[in-house]
């Protein structure tokens, strides 16, 4: 029994308690989290960025161009895929004095990337990944600020695979995908292959997935965060941060969140 969603707790907002949560300044509606760096949309739409201070309570925001309707940005590294709010996908790679974007083909909702994939959801909660890996020609392991590829170098044809069942919010690490469907229920499968998808315990309106610590984190429909790294492919082992967020993003041992379309966190666990 999905027992965390039957009842409302007490929850503080993470500027009010515990030692492991920092409020960073700025304001974002949605953030994103990578290798070395953050970036977000505000609910001005515009996009912005941070590689250093990113642990801290004052990183280093820098605005940087974009499509005036952006609704939702993905990282990997420095690769940036971003979905607007008449569905088109654009991506780019981050440098903070000439960031250019280019559209590639398809339409979604919402994105996620992870070096080798990039899938999403449409408006019908179809879900589409496609291997971009060559499409791409630089990696965290690979690039740093010095080497700035050029979009010219991006091939903006994609050739999208259709998976099966229907989620509305995906996020793919190392070919495996969590989502969420329009009724909130939580899935966990392939995303080549069989899919082979699951549903696990939870209900959840988002979803973010950590690869490297196999943690999974979901915000329910009251904006309560459950994260857990016990049995996360079958049965997770649900543990209550005691927190309200809009929007999160686990990368490494640490979660970054957003709430109420302005004030943003940064915790580690």
């Amino acid at each position: 029994m999905n027992f965390f969603i039957l009842f409302s707790i007490s929850v503080l907002s993470p500027g009010d308690q515990t030692p492991n949560w920092t409020k960073m300044k700025g304001e974002l509606k949605q953030i994103a989290a990578s290798e070395g760096i953050i970036c977000g949309v505000n609910t001005g739409k515009q996009i912005y960025c941070a590689t250093t201070g990113i642990t801290t309570a004052e990183p280093n925001w820098i605005k940087i161009p974009g499509p005036s309707n952006a609704k939702q940005i993905a990282l990997y590294g420095r690769e940036m895929v971003l979905v607007t709010d008449d569905t088109k996908i654009m991506r780019a790679y981050y440098n903070e004095n000439s960031t250019s974007w280019i559209q590639i083909t398809g339409n979604l909702e919402q994105i996620s990337i992870d070096g080798a994939e990039i899938c999403g959801g449409n408006a019908a909660s179809e879900i589409y990944c496609s291997n971009y890996n060559r499409y791409s020609i630089c990696f965290p392991t690979q690039c740093n600020p010095s080497h700035i590829p050029s979009n010219s170098q991006f091939e903006p044809t994609y050739d999208w695979n259709k998976l099966q069942g229907g989620l509305k919010q995906v996020e793919v690490r190392a070919g495996r995908l969590f989502g969420v469907n329009s009724s909130n229920k939580v899935y966990y499968g392939k995303s080549y292959g069989a899919q082979n998808f699951v549903t696990l315990s939870g209900t959840f309106v988002e979803v973010s997935y950590d690869y490297d610590y196999g943690r999974i984190c979901g915000i329910n429909t009251v904006k309560q965060i459950y994260c857990a790294t016990q049995n996360i492919f079958t049965n997770p082992t649900w543990e209550l941060l005691e927190v309200n967020l809009d929007n999160l993003s686990l990368w490494g041992n640490a979660l970054y969140g957003t709430i109420n379309g302005n004030a943003i966190y940064y915790h580690t666990f």
